[in-house]
């Protein structure tokens, strides 16, 4: 999925490309990777293959609270 990425177009596209992945907490843990620009984030989660909510739940529910609540995604 991440090959992707820098196939996209958008007015952000080129600073999206250019930024990294980085750590995504909840909690203090690191549970995945992540970036963000303007308003389209990718988020990756470790050992959750497709059903994050299964086998990441708390990861699941920051990442839909923060989506839903129109925020970029952030570590907590």
């Amino acid at each position: 999925m991440e090959a992707v990425l820098p196939l996209l177009t958008f007015p952000q596209s080129a600073e999206f490309s250019a930024t990294s992945l980085t750590n995504y907490t909840v909690n203090g843990q690191v549970v995945g990777e992540f970036k963000t620009t303007g308003k389209l984030s990718f988020l990756a989660v470790f050992d959750a293959g497709h059903e994050v909510p299964a086998y990441q739940p708390a990861a699941a529910l920051q990442a839909f609270n923060q989506t839903i609540n129109q925020q970029a995604l952030y570590s907590t």
